[in-house]
């Protein structure tokens, strides 16, 4: 899994997100993967897009899938003007937490 393959998936991801907005299924305003799920089954797109679910390494099955998903996050934050998507900061705050 290189950033290439990411990038790949996440622009597939974005094109299809971006025909549900011209469309009305889901918000111009929405600014992360989680804000998706308010319209529609958001993991659709990664299916959709042929993201490999559970084949990556053992230790972390579902490594593709989770970066190419933080990846789209991350560019509706970026589009969306927020300084950081809300996987992103949870995941920010968890480590601050725990010192992880």
């Amino acid at each position: 899994m290189d950033a290439a393959e990411v990038n790949r998936y996440a622009d597939l991801i974005m094109t299809e997100i971006d025909k549900d907005i011209a469309a009305g299924t889901v918000a111009a305003t929405v600014s992360s993967f989680g804000e998706l799920h308010d319209h529609v089954d958001a993991n659709d797109y990664s299916q959709w897009a042929g993201v490999p679910w559970g084949t990556d390494e053992p230790d972390e099955p579902y490594a593709l899938v989770n970066r190419v998903e933080r990846e789209v996050c991350r560019r509706l934050a970026e589009r969306a003007g927020a300084s950081e998507c809300d996987a992103c900061r949870h995941n920010r705050e968890l480590l601050e937490r725990t010192g992880s």
